[in-house]
């Protein structure tokens, strides 16, 4: 029987997996494609881009946060005797997932643009 614990953990590992094939994407085209003057352009004037990012480190300082006031509360036994694996997994699978759209935005702003049809017929 699968449980609730098997489940969280088989999800860490997708969303891992899925992270580190984003990553190495972006990596092999900031090494062999992008300018990285112009990554640094369009990061600083992509609003959007600077804002999501700053909330998704902001989630996950917050939820590091969490997990730190847990194992503090675990050490001294102040409110909860008893540890919770699985509000601590999903935490960190929150965290996993944070790291994953943040690694997402990033590809997208260094993949180069796509050329359409019509943008081909005006050159």
């Amino acid at each position: 029987m699968i449980t609730i614990q098997t489940l969280l953990q088989l999800a860490m590992v997708a969303i891992a997996l899925a992270g580190a094939f984003i990553v190495a994407n972006t990596s092999n085209i900031m090494r062999k494609k992008a300018s990285k003057k112009l990554i640094g352009a369009k990061a600083f004037l992509n609003d959007s881009f600077l804002k999501d990012s700053w909330k998704l480190i902001y989630v996950v300082c917050f939820l590091f946060l969490i997990i730190a006031l847990m194992r503090f509360n675990e050490m001294l036994g102040f409110l909860i005797d008893e540890r919770n694996d699985q509000v601590e997994d999903i935490i960190l699978l929150t965290i996993m997932g944070c790291s994953v759209v943040l690694q997402y935005k990033w590809f997208k702003l260094v993949r180069p643009a796509k050329s359409t049809f019509l943008s081909e017929e005006n050159n």
